[in-house]
C-alpha cells in the first residue's frame, strides 16, 4: 500500500507541475460514463458446436462462452417451394435418402411399423441431425438438433460485465402420420441453464406452417413459450397441426398441400427479446384414394428406395434381373443400342404412375409381346414375364428402354406384392420418385426352374390395386 501511495503522489506532482505556470482556468465538468445494457444470442448447430453424441463441445453456461458464440452468425436457410419437383432437387443436394427392405412385407402384411425418431436417437446420429437442414429419417419422422444461448451484459464504456444469461440444448422431433393429415412438432429443451437477469425471462419455441394452398396448414398454436425455471422443470412440448380436405375420392383427387416450417427460438429479458431463425423443412399433405391409409402427411425432402436380395428365396429372380438392368443393361433382352436404364440411384430415379391406367396397361403389353417372341411357351413353365422398369413407372417397357426376363410366377408375383405394399405404406403417390437397391449380388443369375403352367401375364401389374 505505502508504494501505491508514492506512485500515485508522484504522478499528481508530473500532472500539477505545468500548470504552475499557467493561468487559472475554470474547471469543465467530467459527464459521467453512459451505462448500457447490451443483448445477444446465437442458435447453432454443426460439429463444431455438438460431438458425436449431441452434446455440446463447449460450456454453454460459462458467460464467456455466451458471449463467443453469440457472435457467430447463424447459418439458416428457408425450404424450397413447394413441389415434387423441387423437393427432389433439395433432396439430391442435401443426399437426403431412406430405404425399406422388402423383406419387411414378406406375407400377408401390408403395414409399413412405425419407426419414430426418440430425442436419444437424434442426439445420438448428430453428424446427420446437427445439420441446418435436419435428418428425415423416413417419411413419417424429422429431427434437427442445435444450442441456443442468450446472455446480457452490462456495459460501462468498453467495459462490459455479463450480468445474465439463457442457455439450452435444443431437440425439435417431427412426427407425420399415414392416416391423418396431421403434423406434430415437438421442440424438447434440455441442459437448461439461466442465472443472473435471465431468470426472470421467457424462452419461445416457435415452428410456423405456411400452407400452400393459403390455409392448408393449420393450428391453434404455433409456439411454446415458459420460463427458464419451468423449461427446466419440464422440457417437452407438443405443437399440432392439420390439413383440411373432402372426404378422399377419385372425384376429389389427391388433395394435395405442403406446409412449409420455418421455426423461430426467442428469449425476452425484462428490457428487450432477442430472436434467432432456425431449421426449415416441408411436409405434404394428400388424401390419396388409392393407398390402404387414405388421408395421410409426409416429410417430402427426401428420397425414398425399396430394396430386394438376390439370398431371398422368395423373390431371388426379381433380384437378379433388377440388378443386371440396372448394372448391365446392354446385356439384357431385348439388345437395344445404347440402352441405359433408371431407378438405381436418387439422382436418376422411377416415377410412380397410377391415374394413367392405359399407359400401364401399355409398358405390361410390350413387355409381355417380347418375351411370346423370344421365350414362347415360358407360361407353360409356370413363368411370368418379369420387366424392368415396372409397369407402374413412367419409365416402363413403352418407352423402348426396358429388360425383360421369364421368371418363376410366385417370384414375380411376390415381388409386385410387395412393391403395392411399399407404396401404400410409405403413401408413395403417383408421381414420386423413388429408386431401387439390390443387396446380395455377387456372381451370375441362376437359371430360372420349370414350373406349374400358369395364366398368360398380360395382365400383372405392381401389386398396387390398378390393374
Amino acid at each position: 500500500m505505502r508504494k501505491r501511495r508514492l506512485l500515485l503522489t508522484a504522478v499528481s506532482a508530473l500532472i500539477l507541475v505545468p500548470a504552475l505556470g499557467a493561468p487559472a482556468r475554470a474547471a469543465v465538468p467530467q459527464q459521467a460514463p453512459t451505462e448500457t445494457l447490451v443483448t445477444s444470442s446465437y442458435l447453432l448447430t454443426g460439429p463444431e458446436y455438438l460431438d458425436k453424441h449431441g452434446n455440446p463441445t463447449q460450456d454453454l453456461t460459462d458467460p464467456a462462452v455466451q458471449q463467443k458464440l453469440a457472435a457467430v452468425k447463424s447459418a439458416t436457410r428457408k425450404a424450397p417451394p413447394p413441389g415434387p419437383a423441387e423437393s427432389h432437387r433439395r433432396a439430391l443436394a442435401d443426399g437426403a435418402t431412406y430405404g425399406t427392405r422388402s423383406e419387411r412385407f414378406a406375407g400377408d402384411t401390408d403395414a409399413l411399423v412405425a419407426d419414430d425418431i426418440t430425442p436419444a436417437e437424434c442426439r445420438e446420429n448428430s453428424e446427420l441431425s446437427g445439420r441446418d437442414q435436419g435428418w428425415i429419417k423416413n417419411h413419417f419422422s424429422y429431427c434437427w438438433l442445435g444450442v441456443y444461448g442468450a446472455v446480457q451484459a452490462r456495459c460501462v464504456g468498453f467495459v462490459c460485465i455479463p450480468v445474465g444469461g439463457f442457455s439450452a440444448r435444443i431437440t425439435l422431433i417431427g412426427v407425420a402420420y399415414n392416416g391423418l393429415r396431421n403434423v406434430e412438432m415437438m421442440p424438447i429443451l434440455d441442459q437448461v441453464g439461466s442465472w443472473g437477469t435471465a431468470d426472470a425471462g421467457f424462452f419461445t419455441f416457435e415452428a410456423e406452417c405456411n400452407g400452400n394452398p393459403a390455409g392448408s396448414c393449420v393450428t391453434s398454436s404455433d409456439e411454446v413459450t415458459r420460463t427458464p425455471q419451468q423449461w427446466e422443470n419440464d422440457g417437452e412440448s407438443t405443437l399440432y397441426y392439420f390439413s383440411p380436405a373432402n372426404e378422399p375420392s377419385e372425384a376429389a383427387g389427391e388433395q394435395i398441400a405442403y406446409g412449409t416450417f420455418d421455426t423461430e427460438a426467442r428469449f425476452r429479458f425484462p428490457q428487450r427479446t432477442l430472436s434467432d431463425d432456425g431449421p426449415s423443412t416441408q411436409v405434404r399433405f394428400d388424401s390419396a384414394w388409392y393407398l390402404a391409409q387414405k388421408n395421410g402427411s409426409i416429410f417430402n425432402l427426401t428420397d425414398p428406395w425399396l430394396s430386394y436380395d438376390v439370398n431371398d428365396q422368395d423373390v431371388k429372380y426379381s433380384a437378379w434381373n433388377i440388378y443386371n438392368a440396372q448394372n448391365f443393361p446392354a446385356q439384357t433382352e431385348p439388345i437395344i443400342a445404347g440402352k441405359d436404364l433408371p431407378g438405381g440411384s436418387a439422382a436418376e430415379p422411377l416415377h410412380r404412375m397410377f391415374k394413367n391406367k392405359t399407359q400401364r396397361k401399355l409398358n405390361r403389353t410390350t413387355a409381355v409381346r417380347y418375351c411370346n417372341q423370344r421365350w414362347p411357351g415360358y407360361a407353360d413353365l409356370g413363368q411370368d414375364c418379369d420387366e424392368y422398369p415396372f409397369a407402374c413407372t413412367a419409365e416402363g417397357a413403352a418407352t423402348g428402354q426396358y429388360a425383360v426376363r421369364p421368371i418363376p410366377a410366385p417370384d414375380n408375383q411376390e415381388a409386385g406384392r410387395r412393391l403395392g405394399s411399399w407404396f401404400s405404406a410409405d403413401r408413395i403417390i403417383d408421381g414420386d420418385a423413388f429408386y431401387v437397391r439390390i443387396f446380395g449380388a455377387e456372381g451370375s443369375a441362376p437359371e430360372p426352374p420349370g414350373g406349374v403352367p400358369v395364366i398368360p401375364d398380360d395382365t400383372i401389374d405392381c401389386g398396387d390395386g390398378a390393374e
